[in-house]
């Protein structure tokens, strides 16, 4: 584990492939075949590349960045073979190796933290929950992460951080 730096100055970054993952189980409900697509998953490496976030069921379960591992306990020979155990009927039990402290946000909040902001969800944007820690009397919270994030209320007595900006040449940039 690399602990993320404080320091609002700080020039270290972390290397992507040092940043702590997670292996966790997410349930859905068979997919049809216009919803695996909708994932846009690598064919070689079953890395999710999409969201659709106006699907409640995609949009709560997968991140982009999400590496396919098992479906039901069974490791897949082919991207076929994937998309077939994906789209069986029932529940279906998927293993996806992913960011440490990240998870699928959902279309609900998706489309609360936008409309705080005044914006609108957007098709193949990655939109995602980082869990950071920040002190009382920070404004801002920097990390050498690469990104700069600010408070937004998102609800009465609700406040959350939104990424503000993504600095040049950082993992952030690289991620998001």
């Amino acid at each position: 584990y690399i602990p993320l730096d404080p320091r609002p100055e700080a020039t270290e970054i972390t290397e992507l492939s040092q940043l702590r993952s997670v292996e966790l189980r997410v349930s859905v409900n068979s997919l049809t075949v216009k919803e695996i697509k909708s994932l846009a998953i690598d064919p070689k490496t079953y890395i999710v590349g999409e969201i659709d976030y106006t699907n409640a069921k995609i949009g709560a379960s997968f991140i982009v960045g999400d590496e396919i591992v098992k479906v039901n306990d069974t490791i897949p020979s082919s991207f076929i073979h994937l998309s077939k155990l994906l789209a069986k009927e029932g529940e279906t039990a998927v293993v996806v190796k992913r960011r440490a402290f990240i998870t699928a946000p959902g279309h609900t909040r998706v489309q609360a933290a936008m409309t705080a902001l005044k914006l609108t969800v957007q098709k193949k944007y990655s939109y995602q929950v980082v869990t950071c820690k920040k002190m009382p009397y920070d404004i801002f919270l920097t990390t050498s992460f690469g990104f700069t994030a600010e408070n937004v209320t998102v609800a009465k007595n609700i406040k959350k951080f939104v990424v503000a900006e993504i600095n040049g040449n950082t993992a952030a940039e690289k991620y998001f």
